[in-house]
């Protein structure tokens, strides 16, 4: 959801949240972490 009503994906989601069709949020260090699809390092070649 974009918080612009102007904008046009201000209810892309709306339709999927009324249907209870949410996506995980991961908020602690550990969940995040085992949840990576990816992990930046700043200035380390990959």
């Amino acid at each position: 959801m974009n918080g612009d009503p102007r904008s046009p994906h201000f209810a892309d989601q709306a339709q999927a949240y009324a249907d209870g069709h949410l996506l995980p949020v991961h908020f602690e260090t550990a969940d995040v972490a085992a949840h990576a699809r990816a992990i930046y390092h700043p200035g380390e070649r990959r």
